[in-house]
């Protein structure tokens, strides 16, 4: 296989061990590429859910080309996001290439970019027992749709999204001046940041922020359970990827 070679790649929003996570289809596509950096930032694996009695083979050979990639050279950054937020106690280990980082500020071509899961700045995460209910709802709505475009796609070629329908809904109705891309994006002004590069919402995006004679680059790099969707670095541009398989 040839390999597409990618200055640096952001994933986010994985939820490895879920009944949601299209690993199988994040297999496929870090199969593909030759990253130099690889930033995983935020919920790769889902604590909150995780269970001894589904681990999918296909949910294992991502973390093995994970770690085939440490072995060939490439750094690998992992911020943990709330659904894996036990991780944050061993924050600022490294091993080998790969470092556990709360978050991480990166130099490119001149241009200073900060990662950021998100939640961080999120008050929807201020009741951890309401934002956990939220994801069980959201993990059962993924169940019913697997269940349902058993008899769906065969007979009309399309999946039915109610999972992704519910998450947009709710991401709609709880924004504000509070909402945790403004209060990111002012911080990251202040920090006289280039690129703010987020995670969390699931809503894949590249923006630019206008603030007086600031200028700062959003972007977001969705989730690979509804956009199967990464951020791609290279020459000095970014880009938003989807896999289509």
């Amino acid at each position: 296989m040839q390999h597409r070679k990618v200055e640096l790649v952001v994933i986010s929003d994985v939820h490895l061990g879920t009944f949601g996570a299209k690993a199988n289809k994040l297999y496929e596509y870090l199969r593909s590429i030759r990253p130099e950096t690889i930033v995983l930032n935020g919920d790769f694996i889902d604590f909150w859910q995780l269970s001894t009695y589904y681990w999918p083979e296909s949910h294992q050979l991502v973390l093995e080309t994970l770690r085939n990639y440490l072995e060939e050279g490439v750094n690998v950054y992992y911020l943990p996001g709330n659904h894996d937020d036990v991780l944050r106690r061993f924050t600022f280990s490294s091993l080998l290439r790969f470092k556990l980082v709360n978050e991480l500020e990166l130099e490119l071509d001149g241009k200073k970019a900060w990662f950021i899961h998100g939640d961080a700045y999120d008050f929807t995460m201020k009741s951890k027992l309401v934002t956990k209910l939220g994801a069980f709802s959201y993990g059962a709505t993924v169940l019913i749709n697997k269940g349902l475009n058993v008899l769906w796609k065969p007979l009309t070629g399309r999946e039915i999204r109610l999972s992704k329908a519910l998450k947009n809904w709710v991401k709609k109705k709880v924004r504000s001046v509070e909402d945790f891309q403004q209060k990111a994006i002012d911080i990251a002004l202040e920090k006289k940041m280039d690129y703010l590069v987020c995670g969390h919402n699931h809503l894949p995006e590249i923006k630019m922020v206008e603030n007086g004679e600031q200028s700062l680059l959003y972007l977001n790099s969705g989730d690979w359970i509804e956009n199967t969707s990464a951020l791609e670095y290279n020459g000095g541009a970014w880009s938003l990827y989807y896999y289509k398989g």
